[in-house]
């Protein structure tokens, strides 16, 4: 008996050991990758539309830059506070009195980053909201062929930098009584946009800029779980420029 019990204690002691060295084991039949994703947690993808209406200055005139953009977009977070993020897609856009009133499409796309600068939030261990100040600053390029009447290019450099609420409705101790959607986000601030544009037809070639540059951001995003949203946001400068997403964290 005591054999008996001297075994299963040297059995119980190995066990451990042993099965972490189990699981310390790769299967050496299955590929290998020159690049391996880990954490998927910090990418995002989605789509993204855009209603363009600026007033630009065109040959010490105003006109209207007018047009539609639909994008897809991906996100990386490079660190939890800076976000790294890209969309490309197609265009259809118009400079009044310039192109016909259904322009042909085009292509585009933006690179940009988010850096969350400042946060305050209560000393509660489940947070449910908190502030945040966020800088986040773009450039876009885009085009539009009008089939052979003209064709525009513009590049937009926009930096913003709004004053960025968030709430969380997901169950805690402090709001429990609110559980249809995970979570909101409003934000509004100050924002500056640069447009460099050009349309030309044949020879003649006409450059273009923004009539104002100084400006206002605003819009909420609404998380219906964890990692799927849907969000607006309205540019005001001299015009109103609106943008729906819908991203997805993976």
């Amino acid at each position: 008996m005591k054999r008996l019990m001297a075994g299963g204690l040297m059995l119980a002691a190995l066990l451990p050991a042993a099965q972490g060295q189990w699981e310390k084991r790769e299967d050496a039949s299955a590929p290998v990758a020159m690049v391996t994703l880990s954490d998927a947690s910090r990418w995002q993808a989605g789509l993204a539309y855009a209603h363009v209406s600026r007033t630009v200055e065109m040959d010490v005139r105003e006109s209207r830059l007018q047009g539609d953009v639909a994008d897809v977009f991906l996100g990386f977070s490079v660190a939890p506070w800076l976000q790294l993020y890209g969309q490309t897609g197609v265009s259809r856009a118009r400079v009044d009195d310039l192109l016909n009133p259904r322009p042909g499409a085009g292509a585009g796309g933006l690179l940009g980053a988010k850096w969350n600068l400042w946060q305050f939030h209560g000393d509660h261990p489940e947070k449910s909201w908190r502030f945040t100040i966020p800088l986040d600053a773009q450039i876009a390029h885009r085009t539009t062929d009008d089939k052979g009447a003209g064709e525009i290019r513009w590049t937009e450099i926009l930096v913003m930098l709004p004053l960025d609420y968030h709430l969380t409705f997901a169950h805690n101790s402090r709001n429990f009584y609110m559980s249809e959607f995970h979570s909101l986000r409003l934000y509004a601030g100050p924002a500056f946009s640069d447009i460099d544009g050009t349309w030309e037809a044949g020879d003649t070639r006409r450059d273009f800029e923004e009539s104002e540059s100084l400006g206002a951001v605003a819009g909420a995003e609404l998380w219906l779980l964890e990692n799927v949203s849907f969000g607006a946001r309205a540019d005001w400068f001299d015009s109103t420029t609106l943008h729906v997403t819908a991203p997805y964290r993976f």
